[in-house]
């Protein structure tokens, strides 16, 4: 099972961040900036595995692959030879609309993205995990200053975080929630079964 988490972080890793390099043209493609937020932000999500409660082997591997699937969408718009994959898996679900013509700075896009569905997905870790999401998110957020409008931000972030409100939405359709909490709930009840009877 180890493999398999290592290989989902690999393929994630691959497909969505290939490269990135800065170039501070407005009209920035979005492989030009680095790949420094992306792979921060998966590092930070392999620790939180290994640290908050009921993260074994499968819901490891559907964390890896919601947060691959948000990191993409967050700046798909950025990179035109590219197609959104969530219009093509929940083609029922409504998905925020990237604003043509406007300027995005993508790496803020990533940041508020992973921030947002990381937060949602490890909804039961420590007060302390909480604190390191904050504080990186933070910190890529206070770099970002200066290297795009005011506005290119906001709009960035804005939809960052829309793009996992709604993949997160999504993944509640996938029916882990409720098998999760009913085996929860089973665990619980055995031992109290076993002495009623």
């Amino acid at each position: 099972m180890k493999l398999i988490s290592t290989a989902l972080f690999f393929l994630t890793f691959t497909v969505i961040f290939t490269a990135c390099r800065k170039n501070d043209s407005p009209d920035s493609h979005a492989k030009k900036y680095s790949n420094e937020v992306a792979v921060e932000w998966i590092q930070l999500q392999q620790k939180l595995i290994k640290t908050t409660p009921g993260f074994g082997p499968g819901p490891s591997g559907r964390s890896f692959a919601y947060s691959g699937l948000t990191m993409y969408e967050s700046i798909v718009p950025g990179m035109p030879d590219y197609q959104s994959l969530f219009l093509q898996l929940a083609s029922n679900s409504s998905f925020p609309l990237y604003k043509h013509g406007k300027e995005y700075y993508w790496p803020a896009s990533v940041n508020a993205s992973m921030a947002q569905i990381i937060k949602s997905l490890f909804a039961n870790t420590s007060d302390a995990n909480k604190a390191t999401i904050d504080s990186l998110e933070d910190a890529f957020t206070a770099k970002f200053y200066g290297k795009a409008s005011g506005d290119e931000l906001q709009r960035s972030v804005g939809f960052g975080k829309e793009v996992a409100t709604a993949i997160f939405e999504w993944s509640k359709t996938d029916g882990t929630l409720k098998v999760t909490w009913e085996s929860t709930i089973e665990s619980k009840l055995s031992p109290l079964l076993l002495l009623v009877y």
